[in-house]
């Protein structure tokens, strides 16, 4: 989880979006075209301790002029808004319903633009409404439980990391702990902030056997690595911390007609 300066970041401009809803409807870039279907997605066959299960695959696939894939109303608010899935506060049916989407633009739309446009389609399809607030939210804290030798310092900082990630592994190259924090916060079920005070860069490797559980959202994650963070002397501790967070205040568990 990144430090609350650099979390606020999106909600800096996410403020001004909602603050400003009536001009911003206005000014606001649209689809082309734009269709949605009931879906539930892509049924991807997963390994947990050795038993092999069902799950859905969701998500969306940028390509120059077209967005397609399947998302729930959730995994919706949350690419339009980028957003983490705690950070939206709303009905559990948020999750539930998938819908798959086909909508093109000009080829050369950024996606930060790509994104206005998931708004005012969420607005006009789903008749979204949300507001923006702060609350105590319980998250993780990111804490140094005891020193470890593998945890691998690299000096000089390049300025730059990378990380691999697959089912009961993790590689990290000069990985600041802040990333490594938003990194477990994107299969714990609450967000996980950097607590360990360490400012340096690191590099080091985790393996584990793999635990897969269902995301609200309707997706698989490995929670075996939040386990696994003890092998570099680390572990979480449940806190009530403030934290941004968008609210629904309504919307319709279908969207109109295309």
């Amino acid at each position: 989880m990144p430090s609350f300066a650099v979390l606020l970041k999106p909600f800096q401009l996410l403020g001004i979006c909602i603050l400003g809803a009536t001009a911003i409807t206005a000014q606001e870039p649209e689809f082309e075209a734009v269709s949605f279907k009931p879906s539930d997605g892509v049924e991807v066959q997963v390994t947990n301790n050795g038993l092999l299960a069902s799950a859905r695959r969701l998500g969306l696939a940028y390509t120059p002029g077209r967005v397609t894939g399947t998302e729930t109303l959730l995994g919706y608010i949350r690419e339009a808004y980028s957003v983490k899935e705690w950070q939206v506060l709303g009905p559990r049916w948020l999750g539930g319903d998938s819908f798959a989407i086909m909508a093109t633009m000009p080829a050369e739309t950024p996606k930060a633009t790509v994104r206005l446009m998931l708004r005012a389609v969420l607005r006009k399809r789903f008749h979204l409404s949300l507001h923006e607030e702060e609350r105590r939210t319980p998250v993780y804290t990111l804490v140094i439980d005891r020193r470890n030798e593998s945890l691998s310092e690299v000096v000089p900082n390049p300025g730059h990391y990378s990380f691999e990630s697959g089912a009961g592994s993790y590689k990290a190259t000069a990985m600041p702990m802040r990333a490594f924090a938003e990194s477990l916060g994107r299969v714990a079920d609450r967000p996980v902030v950097d607590q360990t005070g360490l400012s340096g860069v690191y590099s080091f490797t985790l393996k584990w056997s793999p635990e897969f559980e269902t995301s609200p959202g309707g997706g698989t994650r490995d929670t075996g690595i939040l386990t696994a963070i003890r092998q570099l002397g680390f572990k979480l501790e449940k806190k009530d911390l403030p934290q941004r967070v968008l609210v629904v205040d309504s919307a319709d568990r279908k969207p109109t007609p295309n």
